[in-house]
């Protein structure tokens, strides 16, 4: 991350934590213990099953990454696209699933790789907040805490979902872009978008530059990647092609239409309320959605979001400064997709980095940022493991953090959070 003082403004060192930091840690801290001592209680004392003994106290881990070994035999064949295994992921994150398969890398090896990735991320933010004048005493706890009593690291490990590479990529991208590498920036963004689609979005912090060369770009790094990988589990490009897109169909028909009890409490997407809502008014006509209901309001849904987002952005999000750009499209790409598990929840990572560096920075100069508290307390909330929020033997986790990610995309929409000596507020406090 780039330093945070201008070059004829020294600032002092913090040999304390900003307040608005300590209190996130509070808060998480609180939330986290509350669970999982909740969660011990009921799992081992009261020998409680599902939901009340999830995630913690549970025999599944790196289910995803288990879950295609034996389909990647078929490789190359029409077969591949078939049966109970067969991918639902575009072809790019499924390519990354074979590499590390080819490599003979199993569970174990996954899981070193989750914890470098995330270890690199913590060291290099730790440091970054040295460099901007944090105490290192204070940058260690901060860093490192959140990171291991976070909840979206522990289920990454309990799923075992090749998202760590998606977030790996978005990390570099944002750092690239916020170093004015637009290139480079443009095509890590572009090769995030061909793993999944939702982050295409973040090829909005370069239109707010005005890099229109750089999108089309990302654009065409995205397509590259898509036709590299249809070639290379093939057996051709056009069946590869379409047994995917026949996948997808199939899980949109399968499981984004419907509430899953299995997966509705770690799937955060906004879309699930609604298709509470839709059960609800239905239940009280005492009949249960149609398929063609349940298509008709996902069809709406994504209607609606885009229009509302490109209305947002173009409105406000590109005007706003770069933390905030970042902490809105995180949300949108992280938030509003038809199904969003809690693995994607460590994209807020990055938000919550940058927001800490706002704090600092506040704390330096003896300002008051309007807003940046009630950022904290809706990242904790957003961050912390909440499974143990149960209503009629289902845990309603995923509803409280979507409820808290679109307060904080509020909040970051509202107040302005400067980063650079060129994106200063008006002082609310001397």
């Amino acid at each position: 991350m780039p330093p945070i003082a201008g070059p004829r403004e020294p600032l002092h060192r913090l040999e304390r934590l900003p307040a608005v930091c300590r209190q996130f840690l509070i808060l998480l801290v609180c939330l986290t213990a509350a669970c999982y001592l909740t969660e011990i209680f009921c799992g081992w004392a009261l020998h409680l099953g599902i939901p009340y003994s999830w995630p913690l106290i549970s025999h599944d881990f790196l289910m995803d990454f288990t879950r295609y070994i034996d389909q990647f035999k078929l490789v190359h064949t029409v077969a591949f696209f078939k049966g109970v295994n067969a991918p639902m992921y575009p072809m790019p994150m499924m390519m990354c699933y074979w590499a590390l398969y080819s490599l003979h890398i199993g569970g174990v090896g996954f899981a070193v790789i989750i914890t470098v990735l995330t270890l690199v991320a913590a060291i290099w933010t730790t440091r970054a907040l040295v460099d901007s004048g944090l105490a290192v005493s204070r940058a260690v706890p901060l860093v490192f805490v959140t990171y291991v009593l976070s909840y979206p690291l522990f289920f990454e490990y309990q799923s075992g979902n090749v998202e760590i590479i998606v977030w790996a990529t978005l990390c570099l991208g944002v750092w690239a872009w916020m170093r004015g590498r637009n290139w480079t920036a443009a095509a890590l963004f572009g090769l995030a978008a061909s793993f999944k689609l939702f982050p295409f979005v973040y090829l909005g912090l370069l239109l707010s530059k005005k890099r229109y060369k750089e999108c089309v770009f990302g654009c065409g790094v995205a397509v590259l990647a898509t036709l590299i990988s249809l070639w290379a589990i093939g057996p051709t490009i056009p069946i590869a092609y379409h047994g995917t897109q026949t996948n997808i169909a199939l899980y949109r028909d399968t499981y984004m239409l419907y509430i899953i009890k299995l997966f509705a409490g770690f799937d955060h997407s906004l879309f699930m309320d609604v298709k509470v809502a839709l059960t609800a008014i239905n239940h009280l006509r005492g009949q249960h959605p149609s398929f063609h209901e349940r298509s008709l309001a996902l069809s709406a849904y994504m209607a609606i979001i885009g229009l509302l987002g490109v209305l947002a952005y173009f409105l406000r999000i590109r005007h706003l400064p770069a933390v905030n750009q970042v902490i809105c499209l995180t949300l949108a790409a992280t938030l509003l997709p038809p199904m969003s598990f809690d693995y994607t929840l460590m994209h807020l990572y990055v938000p919550w980095a940058l927001m800490c560096f706002v704090a600092v920075r506040a704390a330096q100069l003896g300002i008051e940022i309007k807003g940046l508290k009630a950022a904290f307390i809706c990242l904790a909330i957003a961050l912390a493991p909440m499974t143990e929020f149960i209503l009629r033997d289902r845990t309603v986790a995923s509803w409280i953090r979507a409820l808290a990610m679109l307060a904080l995309f509020l909040v970051a929409l509202r107040y302005p959070f400067p980063l650079t000596p060129d994106e200063r507020p008006v002082p609310a406090r001397a």
